[in-house]
């Protein structure tokens, strides 16, 4: 009698600044999707602004400044969430049209357990269905078909 051959997980995520789809084969090649919407906020326009207010110290306060460093906070939040999804993983794939496939790359490089797990950077077009996520997961961890249900 044959036996499947048992792999660790191997992970695919599409991740945005808006959402991140975290896919993955688990031991036994079963498909499985976790999802987040980020809550960053959009990018706050100003118009006309010349003058900072000065803080203590002489120290300026610049109201682009304060609200570009909660907008990178709350980047360095919802990156952290989504890494801390990948478990026991044997190799990870990160898709994405934007940054924040980077942003996730140095997350997990951060890792110490997952110093030795190799780590594919794709670029990927803006809006990846599930289904064609996990055709692309298919192809580049080359999982057979008749292993998982579709």
């Amino acid at each position: 009698m044959k036996t499947k051959k048992i792999r660790p997980n191997r992970y695919c995520i599409w991740i945005d600044q808006r959402k991140a789809i975290v896919g993955w084969f688990d031991k036994n090649d079963n498909w499985s999707v976790w999802e987040k919407e980020s809550e960053l906020e959009s990018h706050v326009r100003f118009s006309g602004e010349e003058t900072n207010k000065s803080g203590i110290f002489g120290k300026s306060i610049s109201p682009q400044k304060q609200l570009q460093e909660r907008r990178n906070n709350q980047i360095k939040a919802y990156v952290k969430q989504v890494a801390m999804q990948v478990k026991e993983p044997a190799e990870v794939l990160l898709l994405g049209p934007s940054t924040a496939k980077f942003e996730l790359l140095h997350a997990l490089k951060d890792r110490p357990s997952l110093n030795n797990v190799p780590i594919v950077v794709r670029t990927a077009e803006k809006k990846v269905r599930e289904s064609a996520q996990q055709a692309i997961a298919e192809e580049h961890f080359q999982v057979s078909e008749h292993y998982h249900l579709l």
